[in-house]
């Protein structure tokens, strides 16, 4: 064992920290609203799930933000997949096709499994394939959400609950659970930022902003 004696006993400056020190925050406060660079670092899980348009691919996925104030913050849990929409401009694309692109993928993937590789090699190439996220938080109450669905279904439990629901209920327990809808819509801390964590104002629970990749940017 190291005799502790040995080290220097030059001082340092650590009087105010040490009488200014707190506990850690459980969680660390998430990067607000805006345009970050980031990277995939990540796959969770790929799977294809029926749709109206077809056989698609849906997969959550966890980035990590590149440079500035948040370099390596994870952004992680984000949902993707290849639904086609049509954008305000007319043109046809995805969330998956947006990230595909903004990722520097030069080959049209024409099926799920071209995707689902698209997706592997820009994981692969981690922080070498940077791009822009543009990230928006929302608050959504869990506590509001599982009662709605309870009384959807008649159910004794949630996991009969979430068993039993149908699509319609899923959508009206999101509807009842959304308490702040983007990052202007969560509570102003007195510095002018916003407050990630604030009361639920129907049951009293806390809710938490969750952050979310809204647009993908080359």
């Amino acid at each position: 064992m190291t005799d502790a004696m040995n080290f220097s006993d030059e001082q340092l400056d650590t009087q105010q920290s040490f009488d200014d020190w707190e506990p850690a925050p459980e969680f660390a406060p998430p990067p607000p609203a805006g345009t970050y660079h980031m990277y995939l670092d990540k796959i969770r899980d790929m799977a294809e799930k029926q749709t109206k348009q077809g056989l698609r691919l849906f997969a959550t996925l966890d980035f990590r933000i590149q440079g500035g104030e948040y370099d390596t913050r994870a952004v992680n849990f984000q949902r993707v997949n290849n639904v086609t929409f049509n954008r305000r401009d007319g043109k046809a694309t995805s969330f998956m096709m947006d990230l595909v692109k903004s990722g520097g993928i030069q080959q049209a993937p024409t099926s799920n499994k071209a995707f689902a590789l698209a997706l592997q090699s820009i994981a692969d190439r981690g922080p070498g394939t940077p791009f822009q996220g543009q990230l928006d938080w929302e608050g959504v109450c869990g506590v509001c959400r599982d009662k709605f669905l309870m009384n959807a279904t008649q159910s004794g439990t949630i996991e009969e609950a979430k068993q039993a629901a149908t699509k319609e209920d899923w959508d009206g327990a999101r509807k009842a659970s959304v308490k702040a809808k983007n990052y202007r819509a969560f509570p102003i801390n007195a510095n002018g930022s916003r407050k990630d964590i604030f009361t639920c104002p129907d049951c009293g629970e806390e809710v938490r902003a969750q952050v979310q990749i809204k647009r993908f940017i080359p």
